[in-house]
């Protein structure tokens, strides 16, 4: 009854009925318990009538009555984002730079969500929270591990939970970018796709109707951990030829010029520098690649490119496209389009919102 009243709004009895297939008597009692539970808001309609002359009843999610929390932590920057229950956005993001230390990330990254829900109106005993971390994590255990942070299977949703008293899950950043892509970005609307995220670490995740394949460990899809030959010949982690923070390294060495972040050398590549093109085009021939292969072992409906190929220019989304196409068998491509991210970055901290999101539905009895 929630899910329908989310997704297809205020809703009359009969319409309700209709949408979930329960009996009138089965349907009154669940309205009931929502409506006295606060989740469901009763609204008057004027314009029509039911007997002897009363308003006539709509229902309608009460959104406010949930919120959710996403907690992206990133290595240049961390963010804070406060959502209802259909997941808009309450308050302005916020972002924090706490470095790497878990008990600094959770300290601040609690002050600042004590922040946001004491200047909100939501219920902060309804609210959950999913942290999103790229590397290798396992959301039962609630720990992620990551190699650029220093991080090795660090309880980072148990610490956070004793520091805000809330429910937190933490999740695999491209798994969270893949559920964003679905519901709200460029893999919308797809029956199979694959979701390709490039950031600190090279994932991808397939997603059918709406269901992730995280596989038997709950690790599938850890591009980067394959190995590829170098210019040398020796058998590397693609993470080790083309992850963010290889790659600025490298265009330190190349130009004798410090950049602080990736992010640097692609506004470098806009603005025309060579080295920093040379840079980009040198990842752009190992993820197209990368790109080949999963649409030749999984046959997708939709190759979604995310993360930082977001923030790739013009000329250089073109050049990995012409890549992947160039690499590919035709006949694989025949049923699959190509998009690129409209949510780039920000697929992360989305995927964070619809994750607690999902988590708060399933525990809890009267909506789950």
């Amino acid at each position: 009854v929630v899910d329908v009243l989310r997704h297809q709004g205020r809703q009359a009895r009969a319409e309700l009925a209709e949408h979930t297939t329960l009996s009138n008597q089965a349907l009154a009692t669940i309205l009931n318990d929502l409506v006295q539970s606060g989740y469901v808001l009763e609204v008057e309609t004027h314009g029509a009538r039911r007997g002897r002359g009363r308003p006539a009843l709509l229902y309608e999610y009460n959104a406010e009555r949930q919120c959710v929390l996403s907690l992206y932590v990133g290595l240049r920057y961390s963010e804070v984002s406060l959502c209802d229950g259909l997941g808009r956005t309450v308050a302005d993001n916020i972002e924090f730079s706490p470095g790497w230390d878990a008990d600094r990330v959770v300290s601040e990254a609690a002050s600042h969500i004590d922040s946001l829900l004491g200047a909100s109106r939501v219920d902060r005993e309804q609210c959950h929270i999913g942290i999103v971390v790229h590397g290798w994590v396992d959301t039962r255990a609630g720990t992620a591990t990551s190699t650029d942070m220093g991080w090795d299977g660090v309880p980072i949703a148990h610490l956070l939970a004793d520091a805000t008293g809330l429910d937190v899950t933490v999740h695999e950043a491209s798994r969270a970018a893949a559920i964003a892509e679905y519901r709200q970005g460029a893999a919308a609307g797809a029956h199979r796709a694959m979701v390709f995220n490039v950031g600190p670490e090279i994932t991808a995740t397939q997603v059918t109707d709406g269901v992730l394949d995280t596989g038997s460990g709950g690790f599938a899809g850890m591009v980067g951990k394959c190995q590829v030959p170098d210019a040398d010949g020796r058998l590397t982690p693609i993470d080790s030829l083309i992850g963010s923070f290889v790659s600025k390294r490298r265009y330190t060495e190349m130009s004798g010029k410090h950049v602080d972040w990736m992010t640097d050398v692609y506004r470098l590549a806009r603005r025309g520098d060579p080295i920093a093109r040379e840079v980009l085009e040198m990842s752009i021939d190992v993820i197209g690649y990368a790109a080949s292969w999963l649409v030749t072992i999984t046959n997708p409906e939709r190759l979604v490119l995310t993360g930082a190929m977001g923030d790739y220019d013009d000329d250089h989304k073109s050049k990995l496209l012409a890549r992947i196409v160039e690499l590919t068998d035709p006949r694989m491509l025949h049923e699959c389009s190509i998009h690129f991210s409209s949510l780039a970055r920000q697929a992360w901290i989305r995927g964070g919102v619809h994750a607690a999101l999902d988590e708060q539905r399933r525990s809890d009895p009267l909506t789950g």
